[in-house]
């Protein structure tokens, strides 16, 4: 996904895109043609923050899409591990520990959620 164009010139839309695929800011400077100076005083403005923050939401969210998909499956195979009387007691202990607090995790994120949303429909959308 590209930031908005409209807000951004070109370059720091190609910049803020770099950002994503490259080690460094600098080797993203680089990538873009501009240089580094530039790159650290273009990380200042609030538009390319903006674009950059919504970069990181995207990319959790497509993260946490595919790692929600993979639950299931992962989960199988810790239970399995763990009922596999002929799996050593160390790993049927180590599956039983990850189940359980891989649960605990996602009942409290539900939760906060929960508590989150129904805090920004009390602020009428404001946050």
């Amino acid at each position: 996904m590209t930031p908005k164009s409209d807000v951004l010139t070109p370059r720091q839309v190609r910049f803020v895109a770099a950002l994503w695929t490259s080690p460094t800011i600098e080797a993203a400077a680089k990538g873009t043609g501009i240089s580094q100076r530039t790159a650290l005083r273009w990380l200042k403005l609030p538009p390319v923050l903006e674009a950059l923050r919504k970069e990181q939401a995207d990319t959790l969210a497509t993260v946490t899409r595919q790692a929600v998909g993979a639950m299931p499956g992962a989960l199988q195979t810790l239970v399995e591990i763990h009922e596999d009387a002929a799996t050593p007691p160390g790993a049927r202990v180590s599956a039983a520990r990850a189940v359980l607090e891989s649960s605990q995790r996602f009942v409290e994120t539900v939760d906060l959620e929960a508590r989150v949303a129904a805090l920004e429909v009390q602020q009428g959308g404001r946050y």
